[in-house]
């Protein structure tokens, strides 16, 4: 979940310290286990002190009372302290109470990363009492605070429970909102609870909400386990399904398993396909093993689909290695599949970085390639 870095009020500076440290945050409570009457994923809990000088650690020090805790809050704003203590402070108004914490955060104002205290709370919340942390953020967020909550809500509850999270779709109807939690629900519960997901994602009807879920199941699946993702992709789909969402297996297939990818797209018999995920797999594979990646598309017998396949390793190549990728595409047999390899690498970098071809061009100004770099630069 993108979580918008802007700045707390209880501190000025080390707003970067504090995103960290509310990642770890977050990370710790989604696998933390349930105990007393606390929200299991805050239990036991503490987060990692910023680095600087912790002589007046309030965290530490303050008495662990709402209001007390809340008050030290608030000062940290006025003697400029690292954000490590605000984190390990709102830890502990969320041990102590979760709805008292959530109103607290409804009340920062904007700009203050609201949205980063928010995506803490009800993420832990969520995993004890969705269905309350749900109905909070119904009845005192709005607009995008309230997206990001229950979306939080979702990701938090499916990471233990994902048919209360799945229920948290049945009371909303706008499509935007519904496409964020059924993206949250698939995050939250991809690690331990796939085959639940595949049962639920099966059972949906053909309409936005099915496209949404199997594009985010393919996302999210193979980017963790390709190889078992692969299995329910070609047992499960429609024909049209699997070309639609072949990209999306085989691009993150291919950055993990590059020669397992290939194998597979290699197998496949239905052209638009097969034709969809060789280019993926080429673009994939060119940032991992470019040299390999070209080997195989210097090979493949359909002129356009070869064309292509040798301009998008190019155009990934020259990002990490231009040096290399200069050299491979001028020296291939072709001469029109060289001009047009070229000419697609340098416009790639052109986009990612003029003065980086600005600098290639001035280090190489008896380049064979030189007019295809200069064309690139202004053109961009």
């Amino acid at each position: 979940m993108t979580v918008l870095k802007t700045s707390l009020p209880f501190f000025h500076s080390g707003i970067l310290c504090f995103c960290l440290a509310a990642s770890v945050l977050v990370t710790a409570c989604e696998d933390s286990k349930k105990s007393d009457d606390r929200p299991s994923a805050l239990k036991h809990q503490s987060s990692a002190p910023a680095d600087g000088d912790r002589s007046h650690d309030t965290a530490s020090d303050s008495p662990k009372d709402f209001a007390s805790l809340t008050k030290s809050l608030s000062a940290l704003q006025a003697r400029g302290a690292q954000s490590g203590e605000a984190v390990e402070i709102l830890t502990q108004t969320l041990e102590i109470s979760p709805g008292k914490t959530a109103e607290w955060v409804a009340m920062l104002p904007p700009g203050s990363n609201k949205d980063a205290c928010i995506e803490i709370v009800f993420k832990a919340w969520s995993q004890e009492a969705p269905q309350e942390a749900a109905q909070f953020a119904k009845h005192h967020l709005k607009g995008v605070d309230y997206r990001l909550a229950l979306a939080s809500v979702a990701e938090g509850a499916a990471s233990s429970a994902p048919e209360a999270a799945i229920q948290l779709l049945a009371g909303e109807k706008e499509p935007l909102l519904r496409s964020a939690l059924i993206d949250s629900i698939i995050s939250g519960a991809i690690d331990d609870h796939a085959d639940f997901l595949t049962e639920w994602v099966a059972a949906m009807p053909p309409g936005n909400d099915r496209a949404k879920a199997l594009a985010s199941l393919v996302e999210e699946w193979s980017a963790r386990q390709p190889a078992e993702c692969e299995k329910w992709f070609s047992r499960t789909l429609a024909p049209g399904e699997k070309t639609e969402y072949a990209v999306s297996l085989i691009t993150n297939w291919a950055s993990i398993h590059p020669r397992e990818a290939r194998a597979w797209v290699e197998a496949q018999t239905d052209p638009g396909l097969r034709n969809s995920a060789s280019i993926a797999l080429v673009e994939s594979w060119a940032f991992v093993d470019p040299a390999s990646a070209s080997q195989w598309a210097a090979a493949l017998q359909d002129p356009v689909l070869k064309k292509s396949a040798l301009e998008t390793i190019s155009a990934a190549w020259i990002v990490n290695d231009t040096a290399g990728a200069v050299e491979w595409a001028a020296k291939l047999p072709d001469t029109s599949l060289q001009q047009s390899t070229l000419q697609a690498a340098f416009e790639r970098l052109a986009e990612e970085s003029p003065s980086a071809l600005e600098f290639w061009i001035q280090q190489n100004p008896n380049h064979p390639a030189l007019l295809f770099a200069q064309t690139a630069l202004a053109e961009q």
